[in-house]
């Protein structure tokens, strides 16, 4: 070998070597699921109690169920699990400092301070984060905003949060990323375009595998990214280390047999729901144009694949009340507010 070209080739195969050991989980981090040892058939069950016309989106927080209710005078709505009744509402839509703007989400973020619970809302339309006080805005009817941070543009506008220490997590385009709390400098933690498995020389590629939507776990110590394009689930800490790969077997993630899935209309993973023990996930493996009714996989956070619940309706959403081991959604045909009672959940 000519000794003048030496170092550079020496500086591309240690790329190469860097690029194989953090391109690519290993082995070990990679459960597959495919069967699961249990099946249940679900019926949906009206909750009359929510009285909510059109629901944009629901979180539960202990025992306290928050709703955004479209087309009603108050645009949040609270209700207590327990007594199963409304408790409050406040808040309404517009452009103003006191309103809600744009498509506006709960977090899973939530903390107390004293006895008034504080909840996290995600406004795309202004692209903040706004802690709330529930129990003040619950009393005056109207939004008392005890802080707001600002989304940073190298942000993706979908399921940003910020924990109660303060960090912003997010996503650009399957990177998750933090904000330095002090610095607010953009910390890049890792490069999730990273399959085990052989990828299709699909078009557009990188926009199917960048899909990903992030869901905090309830201790604050786990981020779960879930990916709608794909049936996928990623498994992080909060120091970015990817821990986990949940997928289906295979050579490849999408399903060759339906042609759609590469028209980018084919919604899969759609919303991520964590406890201290599980994961659950809601599969639609829908096209958008139909109604199919989906299903919820259940998982361990080791990947294990524990149960899976086939619905009786089409929803898109949802919240679990894990405690009562209920699940909380909206039937968008019926136009009601319904619940499915979820077994299996307790081994």
């Amino acid at each position: 070998m000519n000794l003048k070209t030496f170092p550079g080739v020496l500086v591309f195969a240690t790329l190469i070597l860097t690029f194989s050991c953090t391109s690519h989980p290993k082995n070990d981090q990679v459960a597959e699921f495919k069967t699961f040892p249990k099946e249940y058939q679900l019926t949906s069950q009206t909750e009359e109690w929510l009285d909510i016309w059109l629901c944009g989106d629901l979180r539960i927080y202990d025992s306290i169920l928050v709703a955004i209710s479209w087309q009603s005078e108050k645009f949040i709505q609270v209700y207590d699990l327990k007594s199963k009744s409304r408790i409050g509402a406040f808040g309404t839509e517009g452009k103003g400092p006191n309103e809600f703007f744009g498509n506006v989400q709960l977090t899973p973020v939530f903390f107390h301070e004293g006895t008034d619970l504080i909840i996290q809302i995600h406004e795309s339309g202004r692209k903040i984060l706004r802690n709330i006080n529930l129990n003040q805005s619950m009393a005056t009817g109207k939004v008392v905003t005890q802080d707001t941070f600002t989304i940073p543009e190298e942000f993706d506008v979908r399921t940003p949060f910020r924990t109660s220490d303060s960090k912003v997590f997010g996503v650009k385009k399957s990177v998750l990323r933090m904000i330095d709390p002090v610095t607010h400098d953009t910390i890049r933690f890792n490069d999730l375009i990273q399959f085990v498995q052989k990828l299709p020389p699909v078009k557009n590629f990188e926009y199917i595998a960048s899909l990903m939507y992030l869901e905090l776990s309830p201790r604050q110590d786990r981020i779960v990214g879930y990916f709608h394009l794909m049936k996928r689930l990623h498994v992080y800490n909060t120091n970015g280390d990817l821990l986990k790969v949940i997928k289906e077997p295979g050579n490849h993630v999408f399903d060759t047999s339906d042609g759609y899935i590469y028209a980018r209309n084919k919604v899969c993973f759609s919303r991520s729901f964590l406890s201290d023990e599980y994961i659950l996930v809601l599969n639609q493996d829908r096209l958008l144009a139909t109604e199919a009714p989906g299903e919820l996989l259940l998982f361990d956070y080791q990947g294990k694949a524990m149960a899976r619940y086939k619905l009786d309706c089409w929803i898109r959403m949802g919240a679990m009340d894990w405690n009562a081991k209920r699940f909380y959604s909206f039937n968008y045909k019926e136009k009601t507010m319904i619940s499915f009672a979820l077994e299996g959940t307790e081994e």
